[in-house]
C-alpha cells in the first residue's frame, strides 16, 4: 500500500469516527430525555405532595415536612367523626386549630401509604422504560451495523477505484451480533440493571427525606442527584455500545469484501495512557483474530479508538461482473443509489 493509499485510509477512517460520533449524539440525547423526563416527573411528584399539604395547614414546606416525618401526630386517637366534632366543638381557637392541624396530618400521613404505592409505580414506570429503551436502542445500533457495512463497502471500493453491486447485508448476521454480549453483559442487561438501581436509590433517598425531615428543596436536589449519575452511566453505555457495533458493521464489510488485515489506529494520547492503545497504534491485525478490548475497538467505555482496511489492490484481479472504474469518487448516496439499492437513500 502507498503512501497516499494508506492517507487516503486514515482520512476515511477519521470521518468514519466522527460520522458515528454524530450518531452517537443522537442515540444519547434521545435517551437523555428520557432520564430527564423520569426525575421530572418524580421532582414535581414530591413537590406537589408537601406543598398542598403546607398550603392546606398554613406551613412553611420545612414544617410540612418535618410534621410528615417526625413521630408527632402518628396515631389516630379518636374516629374521623369524633376529631370533626371536637374542632366543630373548638370552632377557631388555638386548640381548635391544633386539633385540626392533627387530623390533617394524620391523613395525610395516611396518604403517605398512597405515597409508597406512587413510588412503586415509579419503580414500574422505570422498568418499562427500560424496557423500551432496550427496544429502541436494538433498532439504533442495528441501524448503526447496517451503516457502517454498506459505508465500509463504499471506501472500499473508492479505494479500489471498482465500483460493483454489493451484498444486502443479512438481517441474521444483524440480529447475531446484536445478540452477542461482548462485554461482561448483554447491552439490554446493562440498560435495565441501570434502571433498576437508579429506581432503588431514588426510592433510598425519598425514604430518608422522610425520615430526616429534609426541605423539599434537598430531596428534589437528592434526586436529580441521583439521576444524573444514571443519566453519565446511561452515555458512556450508549456510547460504548455504538462504538462496538459500528465497528462490527466495519468488520462486515471487510468480510464481505475479501479484506483478511486491518490497521489500528490509536484514538488520542488520553485514551491509549488508560489502556495501551498507543502501544497498538498502527499494528496490523487479521480480520479473523479481531477481538474487542484486545486488538479490536472499543477497547475500553468512550474509546476514541478505530480501524482501516488493509491490503494490496492486486487482491482484487478478480472483481464480480459488471464491476465499473472509479474516475472520481462518489460521496455515499451517490455510490448508494446505484450499487446499495435496498438501502433506498434520498
Amino acid at each position: 500500500m502507498s503512501l497516499k493509499e494508506r492517507n487516503y485510509w486514515i482520512e476515511q477512517a477519521k470521518a468514519r469516527l466522527l460520522a458515528n460520533e454524530r450518531r452517537a449524539d443522537d442515540v444519547t440525547k434521545e435517551l437523555m430525555m428520557l432520564y430527564d423526563e423520569a426525575a421530572n416527573l418524580l421532582e414535581q411528584d414530591i413537590y406537589n405532595l408537601f406543598a398542598r399539604y403546607a398550603k392546606d395547614n398554613a406551613l412553611t414546606t420545612a414544617e410540612a415536612a418535618r410534621l410528615l416525618s417526625g413521630a408527632e401526630y402518628s396515631r389516630w386517637r379518636k374516629s374521623m367523626e369524633e376529631y370533626l366534632a371536637a374542632v366543630k366543638a373548638a370552632g377557631n381557637t388555638p386548640e381548635g386549630a391544633k386539633l385540626l392541624l392533627e387530623l390533617n396530618t394524620l391523613a395525610m400521613k395516611s396518604r403517605i401509604s398512597r405515597r409508597e404505592q406512587l413510588l412503586a409505580n415509579v419503580y414500574q414506570n422505570m422498568i418499562n422504560l427500560a424496557g423500551d429503551t432496550t427496544v429502541r436502542l436494538n433498532d439504533l445500533l442495528g441501524d448503526m451495523i447496517k451503516v457502517n457495512y454498506y459505508e465500509g463497502c463504499w471506501r472500499i471500493q473508492c479505494g479500489i477505484k471498482m465500483a460493483f453491486t454489493v451484498p444486502k447485508i443479512s438481517e441474521k448476521l444483524v440480529k447475531s451480533i446484536l445478540a452477542y454480549p461482548w462485554a461482561e453483559k448483554h447491552f439490554s442487561q446493562a440498560v435495565w440493571g441501570n434502571c433498576e438501581h437508579l429506581a432503588a436509590l431514588a426510592r433510598r433517598e425519598i425514604a430518608l427525606g422522610f425520615i430526616q425531615g429534609s426541605s423539599v428543596d434537598k430531596m428534589a436536589a437528592a434526586i436529580d442527584g441521583v439521576m444524573h449519575k444514571g443519566r453519565y452511566a446511561a452515555e458512556r453505555l450508549v456510547r460504548t455500545e455504538c462504538k462496538y457495533f459500528a465497528n462490527q458493521g466495519e468488520l462486515a464489510a471487510y468480510k464481505e469484501n475479501g479484506i483478511k488485515q486491518y490497521r489500528f489506529l490509536g484514538g488520542s494520547e488520553r485514551s491509549g495512557a488508560y489502556c495501551g492503545c498507543l502501544e497498538l497504534n498502527g499494528q496490523i491485525f487479521d480480520v479473523e483474530d479481531a477481538e474487542p478490548g484486545v486488538n479490536f475497538p472499543p477497547m475500553h467505555p468512550n474509546c476514541l479508538c478505530t480501524v482501516v482496511a488493509h491490503f494490496k489492490r492486486s487482491m482484487f484481479g478478480h472483481l464480480p461482473d459488471g464491476a465499473t472504474p472509479i474516475t472520481q469518487n462518489p460521496n455515499f448516496k451517490q455510490w448508494a443509489k446505484k450499487y446499495a439499492k435496498e438501502l433506498n437513500v434520498n
